[in-house]
C-alpha cells in the first residue's frame, strides 16, 4: 500500500463502500474541494481492497464523510 506524507495529507479516510461511486466522488471532490493534489488525493484499491481518500486540511475530510460515507 502507498504511504503518503502525513505533514502534507494529515487526515485520511477509508471507503468500503461502492466501488462504482469513484467517478462521481472525483467529480464531486473537484467542484467542492477543489484540484486534485491540490487539498485532497485518492488512491483507488483493488477488488476487496478499500480506496483511501488523503485530505490537507480537517474541514474537506469532514464534508466528504458527511457526503459520502
Amino acid at each position: 500500500m502507498i504511504q503518503m506524507n502525513k505533514q502534507h495529507w494529515p487526515h485520511k479516510v477509508v471507503d468500503n463502500g461502492d466501488k462504482d461511486n469513484g467517478t462521481n466522488i472525483a467529480l464531486w471532490l473537484e467542484a467542492n474541494v477543489g484540484r486534485f493534489r491540490n487539498r485532497w488525493y485518492s488512491v483507488y484499491g483493488f477488488g476487496d481492497d478499500p480506496d483511501y481518500y488523503y485530505f490537507s486540511d480537517e474541514s474537506d475530510a469532514t464534508m466528504f464523510i458527511l457526503r459520502w460515507l
